[in-house]
């Protein structure tokens, strides 16, 4: 790789920098390594990492958190470590056990392996896709990346992908696919690896392989109690693993149960550690009462012992001049590769900012366990349906009732549930237009929504898993092709621009599997969510946490913002976006609809946000 690709995200490892060339028979290979030191801070860990007999090559970005129990193994097999990190780990773990080494890792990783001797290249990602790794292929060879940025000038030209343009135009979804917005660029998906012969020439095809899917899953066979004893237990191992490093550890918290729960339960564990510092914990807070959580995260924060940092994100900022954009929403996008969904980015971003202002190298997250515990609304329907479809009826009614106390859901989004998610193709668009408002798209030109024929959700395209109505399908999909993957690209890039680690406890594979054999109403009962969760964190995290039937998320007060239009400036950056790409954008329709809303107190469209970032990702990339 070049080095000016290099360079172009130092931010991703300032602590050190690496290039490592080598001329092979087919060809020529290059490394090169940015390094945040987090494990094992000698110089002994650098990369590009060799093996003692310079046969292995390495370059990794994450972390391997079982590295101590692995390396003892490894030991006990006879291999020799020269370093006291999770480098050298994956080194003589492929060289013990070939491919087969991804099975042993517990952690988040993105790494390309070079073993001479057998002259192969192995790329290969985590399970989930927690780490990212993009490549490009031409007739001069594959080139890989952790961001698409550093691929770009290894491309003819930027052209759009539209299919991907589509998909997120018209439904929000990002990281679905192997795709990306560019043509040309892909991704290794979560749970995926590459084998490359480099005896070959360097445009030998290669295609990705899967080494991990959510296959079927064993259902648990105890009853709740021992099901909270079994979670609480792999919770605090998950945690434990979580809470190894040799740099400052920090946390998010939103004041809702997940955060909550990684903030106590590394408060616990750290308990006993001798002349520690305090735990110090971000918050993201507004005036709104609809996006404001700060009474939950200062209970949290007091009964963790935790030092509270609340930060209060002005939207203003995102029209400011930085570091020589237009405005910071330009510079997010950079960082992002591709457009922003919604604005809790920025609030994500102002978060992680504000950590690496105060010192932190390492936050660690909640990210993941709504997709898990059937949190989001989206779980409710098809819960009362698999109720129904096991002819459990009183459930199945009193379910109703009390969902409908305690998060509004009634038996018509139900409906709507059916018809979103399970409807067969067919009938989606037919359905959709009777039973469900907004299936027209009156800000696109006839010719997009032509170009792919009848618009069909991503979900009923990807799916990979048997069609069921339940809600463990519908927590693989959101773990592996909605929700999750796209939340973890944002993850990974906002923390990386501010030089940090972002690490996610509930992403640990093992607790997910433990999590998905468990029956839905170890997870929704009596209107509730996350009960085996909350059972499981009694007495650790505050009851009025706990108790809560307020899911707020990571709320960002997005549409409050857009009604401000500082100056005119939302308005003036949706009309440039329309007139910059009229194969896209009807200008008039969509500046009609942005009016609307304006003069009215109707909802904010999706597509004013989507619209407007996906306008500034097309300036500041040519694309």
């Amino acid at each position: 790789m070049r080095e000016a690709q290099l360079l172009s995200v130092a931010y991703r490892g300032p602590d050190s920098k690496g290039i490592l060339s080598r001329r092979l028979e087919s060809g020529h290979l290059t490394l090169a390594h940015w390094r945040l030191s987090i494990i094992d801070l000698s110089d002994g860990s650098n990369q590009p990492f060799e093996s003692a007999s310079g046969n292995v090559l390495l370059v990794f970005n994450g972390e391997i958190y079982n590295y101590v129990e692995l390396r003892n193994t490894l030991v006990s097999m006879g291999h020799t470590f020269r370093t006291s990190g999770d480098t050298e780990v994956i080194v003589e773990a492929w060289r013990e056990w070939g491919e087969d080494c991804l099975r042993h890792f517990r952690g988040m990783f993105a790494f390309v392996l070079v073993d001479r001797e057998k002259n192969l290249l192995f790329a290969a990602r985590d399970r989930f896709g927690i780490k990212p790794l993009y490549f490009v292929t031409g007739n001069k060879g594959t080139v890989f990346a952790s961001e698409i940025k550093q691929l770009l000038p290894f491309l003819g030209s930027r052209r759009l992908n539209r299919a991907r343009a589509r998909d997120f135009l018209i439904y929000g979804a990002q990281d679905h696919t192997s795709g990306t917005l560019f043509e040309d660029v892909f991704q290794l998906r979560g749970g995926q690896f590459a084998l490359l012969d480099l005896k070959r020439a360097p445009s030998a095809s290669w295609r990705a392989q899967t080494w991990y899917s959510l296959g079927e899953i064993a259902p648990f066979a105890g009853d709740f109690e021992e099901g909270v004893h079994e979670y609480r237990k792999l919770f605090k191992e998950v945690m434990a693993l979580h809470l190894r490093s040799d740099v400052p550890l920090g946390s998010c918290l939103s004041g809702g149960m997940d955060s909550s729960a990684v903030v106590c339960t590394a408060a616990n564990l750290l308990a006993p550690v001798p002349r520690r510092e305090k735990q110090n914990v971000f918050h993201c807070t507004y005036p709104m009462r609809s996006c404001d959580e700060s009474i939950h995260a200062g209970a949290v924060a007091a009964q963790a012992d935790a030092t509270l940092h609340s930060l209060t994100p002005d939207a203003r900022e995102l029209f400011l001049p930085v570091d020589g954009y237009e405005n910071l929403l330009e510079k997010l996008v950079w960082h992002q590769d591709e457009p922003l969904n919604n604005a809790s980015i920025f609030s994500q971003y102002c978060v992680f900012r504000e950590a690496a202002r105060t010192g932190i190298k390492v936050m660690l997250d909640g990210q993941g366990g709504d997709e898990q515990l059937a949190s989001y609304p989206q779980f409710y329907g098809p819960f009362l349906l698999s109720l129904l479809g096991h002819f459990r009826f009183a459930e199945a009614l009193h379910e109703s009732s009390r969902l409908n106390e305690s998060q509004q859901w009634r038996w018509r989004d139900t409906v709507r549930s059916l018809i979103l998610w399970h409807s067969p193709h067919a009938a989606y668009s037919l359905l959709r237009k009777c039973f469900i408002r907004g299936s027209k798209y009156p800000w696109a030109t006839g010719q997009f929504l032509a170009d792919g024929g009848m618009p069909v959700p991503p979900w009923k395209r990807e799916s990979t898993y048997r069609h069921e109505v339940s809600t463990g399908w519908m927590s693989r999909m959101m773990l592996t092709h909605l929700t999750l993957p796209m939340l973890l690209q944002w993850e990974d890039r906002n923390s990386m621009a501010h030089s940090l680690e972002a690490r996610v406890p509930f992403m640990d594979h093992k607790l997910i599997e433990f999590t998905l054999s468990l029956p839905d109403n170890f997870k929704i009962s009596n209107g509730d969510t996350k009960v085996i969760l909350k059972s499981a964190m009694q007495g650790l995290v505050p009851r009025q946490v706990i108790n809560r039937r307020d899911k707020k998320g990571f709320a960002t007060p997005e549409e409050v913002w857009l009604r401000q239009n500082p100056g005119d400036g939302w308005t003036r950056l949706l009309s440039r976006a329309a007139d910059e790409s009229p194969e896209i954008f009807d200008a008039k329709a969509l500046n009609a609809q942005w009016k609307e809303f304006l003069s009215s107190d109707q909802p904010a469209a999706p597509i004013f946000w989507r619209a407007i970032s996906f306008g500034a990702w097309r300036r500041v990339f040519e694309v």
